[in-house]
């Protein structure tokens, strides 16, 4: 399979037909702020165009957050600490945002909340072991040392244990 750049020329009515399938006829264009990015993906053989892939970008993955958040740079981890990746996918299930309260009854080592204060919520956890929620055994006041340390931002931590 050849690895060199093929560029053709793709007849403009196509532009149209695609404008024409979407609805584009009387919309704005701004490139220095889109609202909507399209991509287009061309399938070549040797010689002419095969297919074409018109799509538009609905959202970039964050899988960043993954290594950043990784369970072994936490201050603190217990016996149940959930792994990063199931509690970003739940705190963008609850659509964790700026503005949004978000309640875990069973916070555990906080998690979740840890995932949904990322997203700019407000997190309120309770937990019924002593133990878990005072952090004993390695570390004490757990949930200021994990959001002091990854996310940088003044909180208020309240524990009933």
């Amino acid at each position: 399979m050849s690895k060199t750049p093929v560029f053709v020329e793709i007849p403009y009515f196509l532009f149209l037909k695609i404008g024409e399938a979407l609805g584009f006829q009387e919309s704005q264009v701004n490139l220095s702020s889109p609202r909507n990015v399209f991509y287009v993906i061309e399938e070549f053989d040797s010689v002419s165009l095969q297919k074409l892939y018109f799509g538009k970008l609905v959202g970039c993955g964050q899988w960043k957050l993954k290594n950043h958040y990784s369970l072994p740079s936490r201050c603190y981890i217990g016996n149940t600490t959930m792994d990063p990746e199931l509690s970003f996918l739940q705190a963008n299930i609850a659509q964790a945002d700026n503005g949004r309260l978000v309640l875990d009854p069973f916070c555990g080592t906080g998690g979740i909340l840890l995932a949904a204060a990322h997203f700019g919520a407000a997190v309120l956890g309770s937990e019924i072991s002593y133990h878990i929620a005072r952090a004993k055994g390695k570390h004490s006041n757990l949930f200021y040392r994990i959001l002091l340390h990854f996310l940088r931002v003044p909180f208020y931590a309240f524990c009933a244990a």
